[in-house]
């Protein structure tokens, strides 16, 4: 926004076409103000003395008495108040241009400006007006005025110096008509997936993970660069275990070269990065590798010529990650460990492999494990295994047996899995269980109840009101899933004022009301807000949430959480 003739001599050395505009009142109101009156009240006193002199030491009739007259200046000042360049409006009459312009000079360098009234460019813009009435020039006259650039050449610029905020504010208050939504889009794309690089730069661990996560769900391109950084220098485990699936999701192949070291050096890593590990290199194609580090591991002898524990755990976990029929004679062998992890592990090994002659044999000897431990893994192996081939009959029965065993794991796995596996027969047996006093089973419960056909929804509503706040939570959550069922859905959005963040997270998919959206958005749980900001973005889309995410952004703090939030749940919507 430049004022007058002189915006357009400037705006021509940059080849852009700016908007010609006054800074938004609202916006700047405050600190224009003060600036101006800290730089204007000298003006305006230095120049009321150059009028006096003349109306007091000169004829009435001298050029400079001439009350037609009107001079502007043009000033460009640095941000450290440096007067950079000055262009004269001229009055036609010399004298007055320079008495004017001199006055400007003398008083430099100014206050260093406040960053709500810089330009694009970097500087402020003052348009001056002097006239030979003094009440009507200097500080009276005075206009900040900006040169904006075009978004397109903004935007960028503010994200290469840092300067999220006022990036995102640029878009915030850009009013496009329809034909501009598309292109507002993709320039908003651009800032909201620096806020999330920046929250991966940022000094809060919280933050760093919140970022990683956000990029693996939002799939961002843009923010790979970073993500691929965290997987091999984030000290934090959270922080790389994230970044590993973001970094899968992009599905970029060469990726897996980033990926391959944790699992070479899989038995010296813990469990969980090697199962992460491993499914990221299946994701980018690499599950042969993945295979043949798997066997490797098992093959390796200690000292004592016994297979070393750690290396086994390292291939069994990444087994159960990728479909691996040559491995399945080497996990069967598994089976027979004196220790019960191991045989736990085993199952889940085969679970992948399941249609290969011998995985289902080997599943359904660890559902008669003596050790629940064994048991309860391979009940969950046996669900996954089924979810790939199907269940044979034996197995299913033996699932719908184990619903009753006497260990609470053990039985809160089968319910899961007779849920997941055969939902028409489970629901008999779901109903005749005795009352169940272990929360963990009566979480399963919930979980299996939300696979069964319609109609079970009353079961639901009972888990719903349970003490423990992860049943509800449960409860509510397949509730929620049920959209044919709208007393369900009813209940499951009244939970939002629940104690437990548990609850009031998963009632969040069954609402529809904005302002009650709004209100858990600033929950003091960091995922009810997260999950509260997704679900009005989702329900509302990018175009109409844009303007408000923006400005959003723009007021959160650096590096902040917030903004991480606030950024995902825009990128996610569409």
């Amino acid at each position: 926004m430049l004022g007058a003739c002189s915006a357009q001599t400037r705006v021509a050395a940059h080849g852009d076409a700016p908007s010609a505009r006054r800074v938004p009142r609202a916006a700047s109101a405050r600190t224009e103000s003060t600036w101006l009156d800290q730089v204007g009240a000298r003006v305006q006193a230095t120049w009321s003395t150059f009028v006096d002199d003349a109306r007091l030491r000169l004829p009435a009739t001298h050029p400079l008495n001439d009350p037609r007259l009107l001079t502007g200046l043009d000033c460009v000042v640095s941000r450290d108040g440096t007067l950079d360049d000055l262009r004269i409006i001229s009055s036609g009459n010399r004298d007055f241009d320079e008495a004017a312009a001199e006055i400007l000079r003398d008083l430099a360098p100014f206050p260093p400006p406040p960053r709500a009234i810089v330009a694009d460019d970097g500087s402020v813009h003052v348009l001056w007006q002097f006239t030979r009435t003094p009440s009507q020039s200097g500080l009276a006259a005075a206009q900040i005025a900006r040169a904006d650039w075009s978004l397109e050449r903004a935007l960028p610029a503010l994200i290469g110096k840092n300067e999220l905020g006022r990036a995102a504010h640029r878009l915030a208050v850009a009013t496009p008509d329809r034909k501009d939504v598309a292109r507002l889009t993709a320039l908003a794309e651009a800032v909201f997936a620096a806020a999330l690089r920046e929250g991966l730069a940022a000094d809060d661990v919280q933050t760093r993970r919140a970022a990683a996560s956000a990029a693996e769900v939002t799939r961002s391109a843009a923010i790979g660069p970073q993500v691929r950084s965290k997987v091999v220098g984030a000290f934090d485990l959270q922080v790389r275990l994230n970044s590993i699936r973001a970094v899968a999701s992009l599905g970029v192949a060469s990726d897996a070269a980033l990926i391959a070291p944790f699992l070479t050096r899989g038995p010296h890593e813990t469990v969980e990065l090697i199962d992460v590990s491993a499914r990221a290199m299946v994701a980018l194609g690499q599950g042969d590798q993945v295979v043949q580090l798997s066997l490797r591991w098992l093959d390796q002898p200690d000292r004592a010529h016994t297979p070393d524990r750690s290396a086994v755990a390292a291939a069994l976990t990444a087994l159960a990650t990728v479909r691996a029929p040559q491995a399945v004679s080497a996990v069967l062998r598994q089976l027979a460990s004196a220790d019960p992890l191991t045989r736990a592990r085993a199952c889940a090994a085969l679970a992948p492999s399941a249609e290969t002659p011998g995985s289902w044999a080997g599943i359904m000897r660890g559902l008669v494990d003596r050790d629940a431990t064994v048991r309860a893994g391979c009940a969950v192996a046996a669900s996954d295994a089924g979810a790939v081939v199907g269940a044979p009959a034996s197995a299913s029965q033996r699932l719908l047996g184990m619903c009753r065993d006497r260990d609470e794991r053990v039985r809160a796995a089968a319910i899961r899995a007779v849920g997941r596996l055969v939902p028409d027969r489970a629901a008999a047996t779901l109903r005749a269980l005795p009352l169940e006093r272990s929360a963990l089973v009566r979480t399963a419960l919930a979980t299996a109840w939300a696979r069964v056909p319609r109609g079970e929804a009353g079961a639901l509503m009972t888990l719903a009101r349970d003490p423990d706040g992860a049943v509800r939570a449960a409860a509510v959550a397949a509730l929620a899933g049920r959209p044919d069922e709208p007393e369900g859905m009813a209940r499951a959005a009244a939970m939002t004022a629940d104690p437990d963040a548990r609850v009031r997270r998963a009632s969040i998919a069954a609402l529809v009301d904005l302002t009650q959206l709004a209100r858990l958005s600033t929950d003091d749980d960091l995922e009810v807000r997260s999950a509260a900001l997704d679900r009005d973005a989702l329900l509302r889309g990018r175009a109409a949430t844009l303007a408000a995410r923006a400005q959003a952004l723009a007021d959160a703090p650096p590096a902040s959480l917030d903004r991480v939030l606030i950024a995902r749940s825009w990128l996610l919507a569409r």
